[in-house]
């Protein structure tokens, strides 16, 4: 949903890493970055009032779901 327009967070050695947030068109939301892979869950809070979790496990999907 929407285009990621900003992106805020730590990088260590060039990679992305702890807690990032990020702003798109219809929300917002936060991630974890270890060594620069996606790590444990995402949250998305859509400006409609859905709510999307999506799980990590060394940079890749495991879980993606609805609230």
């Amino acid at each position: 949903k929407g285009i990621i327009f900003t992106c805020y967070g730590k990088f260590v050695n060039d990679l992305p890493e702890g807690k990032h947030t990020f702003k798109f068109v219809d929300g917002e939301g936060y991630c974890f970055y270890k060594n620069g892979n996606k790590e444990g869950k995402e949250y998305y809070f859509y400006t409609d009032g859905q709510r999307r979790i999506r799980v990590f496990k060394d940079g890749k999907v495991i879980d993606d779901y609805y609230l």
